[in-house]
């Protein structure tokens, strides 16, 4: 059941991580320099497009690296429950023996693996967004000005 979980999780963490690439055409935007009266609506297309690409991909994202972090409570739960028991061997089982193996089990360190990915991926999303409503907000200030537009 974990196996399945952590091979699902995989492979949504690497759809998101595919969809960076959506991106990458409305990044336009970051160049300031060549905004013009005639050239703003499409540099805030550009920005409010990305800004809510960002945004989505970043919630999908963080409801991901949710069920990450659910499984990596479960996998530390089973490695220290049922799977430390038999690795110890000649060595006395206590909770500290038990706590040792933890670390070192296979599915406790593919989900911490996984949860770090999630995360940055997240942070990504995250300050790609920030990155977008920033621009927007630049670019209706260079055209309309400080009150935008209205006297």
């Amino acid at each position: 059941m974990l196996a399945e979980k952590l091979v699902a999780y995989r492979q949504r963490l690497d759809e998101l991580k595919g969809k960076v690439v959506l991106l990458q055409p409305l990044m336009q935007c970051g160049n300031l320099t060549a905004v013009t009266p005639t050239s703003a609506p499409q540099y805030l297309a550009w920005s409010s497009n990305g800004f809510g690409v960002a945004s989505l991909y970043y919630s999908y994202t963080m409801e991901l690296f949710g069920k990450i972090d659910a499984a990596l409570d479960l996998s530390r739960s089973i490695a220290f429950l049922d799977k430390a028991g038999s690795c110890l061997g000649d060595q006395k089982d206590t909770a500290t023996a038990r706590g040792q193996y933890v670390s070192k089990d296979p599915d406790v360190i593919t989900a911490l693996e996984m949860r770090a990915e999630a995360e940055a991926l997240m942070n990504f999303y995250k300050s790609k967004a920030q990155e977008f409503r920033m621009n927007h907000e630049a670019v209706k200030k260079i055209v309309y000005g400080d009150n935008f537009g209205v006297d």
